[in-house]
């Protein structure tokens, strides 16, 4: 370190520049220093001061008192807002598979082989058709029943 500084100090003496750098760089931090002394107050300033705000505060009333009736009219008010918000929101973001939607089923009744009664469920009245045109099935005259049936609750119209 004090290799550095005897460094410094030779290439000072070498370059009169550098030194009247320096020595400027120096006065202008001593006046920075004494301006920002400047904004601080006196301990005699600061004291008038508080005292002024103290005795401003002391004169204002309450501040920020509302009344029992007021409080209970907003709470009252803020658990509607709440209770239609929450409807609402529901009613929007609701799950769409939670109501129960109604599904077009074509039943047809048909004998089999054996002569006995059939019955085939189709959701679209083409597929029933395809099924009916078929062959098979045409022995004697199948019946055809169309319904609105509820999801929810199987084998009912």
């Amino acid at each position: 370190m004090a290799g550095e500084e005897a460094e410094l100090k030779e290439r000072l003496a070498k370059e009169p520049v550098l030194a009247r750098t320096l020595k400027l760089m120096a006065q202008e931090r001593a006046l920075r220093a004494a301006t920002f002394e400047s904004f601080n107050a006196s301990e005699r300033e600061g004291e008038i001061v508080a005292a002024k705000v103290i005795a401003t505060v002391r004169d204002i009333g309450p501040i920020g008192y509302v009344g029992v009736w007021v409080r209970r009219v907003a709470a009252v008010a803020a658990i509607l807002v709440i209770v239609g918000g929450s409807y609402v929101l529901g009613v929007k973001c609701g799950v769409q598979g939670a109501r129960a939607e109604k599904q077009v089923v074509v039943r047809v009744m048909y004998y089999d082989d054996l002569g006995e009664k059939q019955v085939a469920e189709f959701n679209s009245l083409d597929a029933a058709d395809a099924f009916i045109n078929r062959a098979d099935v045409r022995r004697g005259s199948p019946d055809v029943q169309i319904a609105d049936m509820d999801v929810s609750r199987s084998g009912t119209f």
